[in-house]
């Protein structure tokens, strides 16, 4: 496996110890080129911000943040588990904006259904409409 990676040229013997290897340049060039700390940092803040305002009941900011973070998974697993207090809280505009901000591969039936229903609460009859038409994809039934 070693002579592999060094004839693919990912590591290379280390000059002050005969036995040893490191990594090549090329590797270390991948990883510069792929790590951005301030993203990483700004990420882990945002979601960190999101765990402790969550946790302290304002689910809406903790819902802006995830999807400012973009935390995906999280802002499914917050919808689904809290969607329904934040239409009965009124909370309208912050759900619909993270349903929206959804990649379509993320947005689960429970997310559409809280979406419908809140386009319901604006008077959006035809946005709920089309919210309950993704909601029931495949099945023809709502969740």
């Amino acid at each position: 496996m070693l002579a592999d990676l060094r004839h693919r040229g990912l590591v290379v013997a280390a000059v002050d110890q005969p036995a040893a290897f490191r990594t090549s340049q090329v590797v270390h060039d991948a990883i510069d080129d792929a790590w951005d700390p301030v993203a990483d940092r700004r990420i882990a803040t945002l979601r960190a911000a999101a765990t402790a305002t969550g946790a302290a009941g304002h689910h809406d900011r903790a819902l802006g943040l995830l999807v400012a973070a973009e935390d995906h998974d999280a802002v499914v697993a917050l919808l689904t588990e809290h969607g329904g207090g934040l239409l009965a809280h009124g909370r309208v505009g912050a759900l619909l904006e993270a349903v929206s901000a959804l990649p379509a591969e993320w947005l689960t039936a429970e997310a559409a259904l809280v979406a419908g229903e809140a386009s319901q609460v604006r008077g959006d009859w035809e946005g709920a409409l089309g919210w309950f038409r993704v909601a029931a994809a495949g099945t023809g039934e709502l969740p």
